[in-house]
């Protein structure tokens, strides 16, 4: 169960298919509370509790829905490009996210101005450059340049970065597959209330080979980090209640978690979840 971050790690530039299948119980399906660098998050953002209450997939209008940190409305792309280019690190995570999300945006729109900020010690810059590494994006595919990115934007206090770090150290990616230190940044994080970094720890209890399996602290995780902005996260929350996963059955909750998935990213699995579950409702 469960679309992994963007369902395929879209955020972190991977490609890894989304199943509907769920290994183990509950299946292991890219980053993240609403990701933003951790010295900049709200400091009311706490992590997730052991609740016992099946919750729904409620967001604050105006959370980031990327998990990224940045979000750049298609209205305001002109002024996102302008303020990129003046060397705001922002502006340009979010337009790679716009692209991310499907849009036409030239990736010459911001790699170069991710360049000069990495080199300038700027850990979203590094972030950014290596999201590029990792998708091929306006330069090779190199996943080993990438790790080493990450690493330096993580240094540099930068949660998402952390979160995309560990995904590569989980699957070997450009770097020796080292879990125990994936899970090591994770619980750190999701402990500060990163909310990406509680959705990725919610696979670990999925997967259960290397922590005790744990469902329901799963289903809890994934439900904070889609009450905190992250619509991928939503996906999991609804693919547990339209099949009743360690939760009651909901169909009603389990549309309203794809819609939102739905509705940021225009297509793609989470519509197709949405319209097979209303469907069932008979709407």
């Amino acid at each position: 169960m469960l679309a992994r971050i963007a369902c395929a790690l879209t955020l972190v530039g991977l490609t890894q298919a989304c199943g509907s299948n769920p290994p183990k119980g509950l299946s292991k399906p890219s980053i993240a509370v609403s990701q933003v660098p951790a010295d900049t998050r709200s400091e009311s953002t706490a992590p997730p509790a052991k609740s016992g209450r099946d919750p729904d997939c409620s967001i604050v209008s105006g959370t980031d829905r990327s998990g990224s940190g940045f979000d750049c409305p298609e209205a305001q792309i002109p002024v996102c490009g302008v303020a990129c280019h003046s060397g705001d690190a922002g502006a340009c995570l979010g337009l790679l996210t716009l692209r991310l999300r499907g849009k036409p945006i030239p990736v010459e729109l911001f790699s170069s101005q991710f360049e000069a900020l990495c080199s300038a010690g700027n850990p979203l810059g590094c972030r950014g450059l290596g999201q590029l590494y990792v998708q091929g994006a306006g330069r090779p595919k190199d996943d080993v340049r990438a790790v080493e990115l990450y690493e330096k934007a993580c240094s540099g206090k930068d949660a998402v970065a952390c979160v995309y770090l560990s995904v590569m150290l989980e699957l070997g990616r450009g770097v020796a597959q080292d879990k125990a230190r994936a899970l090591a940044l994770l619980e750190t994080h999701c402990d500060q209330g990163v909310g990406p970094a509680c959705n990725e720890l919610g696979y670990f209890y999925v997967d259960g080979s290397y922590l005790e399996p744990n469902h329901r602290r799963a289903f809890e995780l994934f439900t904070f980090a889609c009450q905190t902005g992250q619509v991928n996260a939503c996906d999991s929350v609804g693919e547990a209640y339209e099949k009743g996963w360690h939760v009651a059955r909901d169909l009603e909750k389990a549309e309203a978690c794809y819609r939102l998935g739905c509705e940021y990213w225009g297509g793609g699995g989470s519509c197709e979840s949405a319209a097979r579950v209303r469907a069932q409702l008979g709407k």
